[in-house]
């Protein structure tokens, strides 16, 4: 049996890689008959007008073999007649686009076509369309499934399109590619697709460029232009717009001006306008998604008589919302984000207000409680393994030890703190460990924490090449203070009860109050550590140092690799596995640097330091430069784990993704909805969706009350979920709240650290859906 699929299927789940294989013989036989087959279908393919082959298209993957429960890709490429064209997703004022209807296996699960930005065309009569010339590709993602019979697999493809130039002609062919069931391997066609790939705009998430502002300004009963006013550090060079729900572009006149995207549009009264407008910005920088709520930019129009951003209920609901959402608020907003302007009545644990002496101690009590949060255990193993070092020592050495360490966590808070006030006065919306939505961030913190781990596994030990100042040499202040520094660096995804509370004040104040309250958060961060030290009797339980130590400093080293997979694992949901892979290569060049350093002798001649520094220098730039900048291409990469999240079982939560507009629309509706703030880069937010949010009693009582989960996944910038976090005097994650049917100025929050308990009795204050979710 073989199934069919149309661009669309249900979100991927994860799989697992199962070695298969049938002889190499066989393989390159059955891919060396398939290519002949294809070569023969190509005639009987090829779109023909006047004799000459106009379009010619073919099905294309980038492997050789097909493993099981491996994805791959795969692609429909048109080779296009010179001066003719086919269409983008959005053909424009004309056209029609590319449609591609898949026939797989049995198993097979296929992703929705990502296409490669268009260009502009201007065709007869004045009308602009977007399309492509000379070649194409549209690309999905095929994913096998974990146990595959026989020695091949057939992958078909019904491809549908339209080609112009003074005449326009309707195309279309079935495709059929054969590949043998094997260990995968680049496939002859691997570079072509991997050229259309980097032509896919990257997520709206690499980008720093963002809409601040949507407004309608009307010309004629239904005409109008709709601005997009944008921020971001880089400038906007063209904007293809996606069709909207509702109202037709006038395409022609779709342009950039200043920091403004302007979009005539025609509204239709006899449809609902949509609640979001997107397309693809391209920059010098490249291309990238951008999407905007619309939210209450139409009122006005709905006013005279179109509905907005508000989706038809079901008939057999409609009824029901009459009777039931008279609890509504009347000044509830249409759509959007303007819901949140409303005034709240929040039940549960909630910001109260402190004056500036109470926010500073629940900064100091949140700043010691860091000490204790799973992202700074790894370091505290550094801190353990300082005060083996220290027992036996003079006072007064231990005691700088201690003032040495205080002081890398200040100036790493305080610089954090400049950051934030600098990006504040940018109007960029921040919040608690914001810096670990950069991959950039999280690549260096990864290289520091994996640096640290070799030192203390005994690869190498920190010397600099010239070691004129023998303070230098010796370990202590400056171990001290960069130990410091990474205990601050990974406490920063935590968070902490009272930190919330005080971090949350402090970014809606004047910079002042954000450095005094930072400053405080590192006085409680180094608190514990400096009190050891200045009272070194309190480490009489510590043995004197021995060959035991050996083993100690190595399984420390243990224990921040365990933190560096945690990292790694956060730049995976980042930019997708292969970027876990290359990061992996580039940590072996710096391995091999590290240990050529260790090899130096303490009296090594100091043209002979410079020069093993100077080839580790080399290493670690060239393995960058070939596992970042060559192959992963980073600064293109597109986060395809996000689009292949893990299809729930039936007695597992369903968790759908976070929108302002959509909350809004759901309580409206009969809702009740639990929203779940968290990041990957947030352990704390992992501990309680494991223990807690995960447990059999949570999710029983959620099906029992038919409640709406809904996951706000901060990993990367997301203001939407900058601004609800802001609404409730929040500025990190984790933090959870739960909105009942009907009732969306009446949330109920939660704690930082939750019980099972605690949320069944917080869902059952909520009470439950009086209408089923979907």
């Amino acid at each position: 049996m073989r199934s069919r699929h149309r661009e669309e299927f249900p979100k991927g789940s994860h799989v697992n890689i199962v070695k298969g294989g049938i002889s190499v013989m066989k393989g390159r036989l059955i891919f060396g008959l398939s290519l002949l087959l294809a070569a023969l279908v190509l005639v009987a393919s090829a779109q023909i007008h006047q004799g000459r082959r106009i379009v010619t298209p073919r099905l294309v993957t980038d492997v050789a073999a097909v493993q099981p429960g491996r994805a791959f890709t795969v692609g429909v490429y048109f080779q296009i007649e010179p001066g003719w064209h086919i269409y983008w997703e959005n053909p424009g004022d004309a056209g029609l686009p590319i449609r591609v209807t898949w026939t797989l296996p049995e198993g097979f699960r296929v992703s929705p076509l990502r296409w490669p930005t268009p260009r502009r065309y201007t065709e007869s009569g004045g009308m602009t369309a977007f399309g492509y010339q000379d070649e194409a590709m549209v690309l999905a993602t095929v994913i096998p499934p974990a146990s595959l019979s026989g020695e091949s697999v057939v992958l078909e493809a019904a491809a549908n399109w339209l080609v112009c130039k003074e005449v326009c002609l309707p195309g279309a062919a079935k495709l059929q590619l054969t590949l043998p069931i094997g260990r995968t391997e680049p496939g002859p066609e691997a570079e072509l697709i991997a050229r259309f790939a980097r032509a896919v705009p990257q997520p709206m998430s690499r980008s720093s460029i963002r809409v601040v502002k949507v407004e309608w300004t009307p010309q004629e009963a239904r005409r109008g232009t709709l601005r997009l006013e944008l921020a971001g550090r880089v400038a906007v060079q063209e904007f293809f717009p996606r069709r909207m729900k509702g109202a037709a572009i006038q395409h022609g006149g779709v342009k950039v001006s200043g920091r403004s995207i302007l979009i005539p549009v025609e509204l239709d009264a006899r449809e609902t306008i949509g609640d979001t407008v997107s397309g693809i910005v391209v920059t010098e920088r490249g291309a990238y998604e951008l999407r905007a709520t619309l939210g209450s930019a139409f009122a006005p129009v709905a006013s005279e008589g179109v509905e907005s951003a508000k989706p038809a209920p079901a008939e057999s609901e409609a009824r029901e919302e009459r009777n039931e959402l008279e609890t509504v608020p009347e000044g509830s907003a249409a759509g959007g984000a303007n819901w949140l302007n409303l005034s709240f009545r929040v039940r549960g644990p909630q910001e109260r207000s402190h004056s500036l002496v109470m926010i500073l101690l629940l900064a100091l009590l949140g700043g010691i409680i860091l000490n204790i949060t799973p992202c700074v255990l790894p370091v505290l193993s550094i801190k353990i393994l300082g005060f083996v070092h220290q027992a036996g020592e003079d006072h007064r050495r231990v005691r700088m030890m201690g003032m040495s360490f205080a002081a890398g966590v200040l100036v790493s808070l305080w610089a954090l703190a400049l950051i934030v006030i600098a990006l504040r006065a940018t109007g960029e919306q921040v919040g608690w460990g914001f810096q670990f939505q950069s991959p950039t961030f999280v690549v260096v913190i990864s290289t520091v924490v994996f640096v640290f781990a070799l030192s203390l596994l005994g690869v190498f030990e920190f010397r600099s090449p010239s070691v004129r100042s023998r303070w230098l040499e010796q370990p202590g202040l400056v171990g001290a203070f960069f130990n410091g520094v990474l205990a601050t660096t990974l406490a920063t995804p935590c968070t902490a009860p009272f930190l919330g509370t005080a971090v949350g004040f402090a970014f809606a104040q004047p910079g002042r109050i954000i450095w005094l309250v930072f400053t405080a958060i590192a006085v409680g961060l180094a608190l514990p550590y400096v009190v050891l030290s200045w009272h070194p009797q309190w480490l009489r339980f510590v043995p004197r140092p021995g060959a035991w130590m050996v083993r100690f400093k190595q399984a420390m080293g243990f224990l921040l690799l365990g933190a560096l997979l945690w990292l790694l694992d956060v730049l995976g949901s980042q930019l997708g596995v292969e970027a876990v892979i290359w990061t992996g290569v580039f940590l072996l060049f710096v391995a091999i640097a590290a240990w050529m350093i260790g090899q130096l002798e303490p009296h090594t001649s100091s043209w002979r330091r410079w020069g093993t520094w100077g080839i580790a220098a080399v290493l670690v730039i060239g393995g960058y430069l070939w596992a970042f900048e060559k192959e992963l291409r980073w600064r293109e990469a597109r986060a395809l784990a996000s689009e292949q999240s893990a299809t729930p079982s039936a007695d597992e939560i369903e968790w759908k993704p976070f929108s302002l507009a959509d909350i809004e629309r759901r309580v409206q509706r009969g809702e009740t909805v639990f929203i779940d703030f968290t990041a990957d880069w947030c352990w704390n937010c992992k501990v309680n969706e494991r223990a807690v949010l995960q447990s059999e009693a949570v999710r029983r009582k959620m099906r029992e009350l038919r409640v709406t989960a809904i996951r706000a996944d901060w990993t990367n910038r997301n203001p939407e979920i900058t601004q609800m976090l802001n609404k409730f005097g929040r500025s990190g994650v984790p933090f959870y709240v739960i909105f009942p049917a009907g009732r969306l100025t009446e949330p109920i929050t939660l704690p930082e650290l939750l019980t099972p308990g605690l949320v069944i009795r917080a869902l059952e204050e909520a009470g439950p859906s009086r209408v089923a979710g979907g």
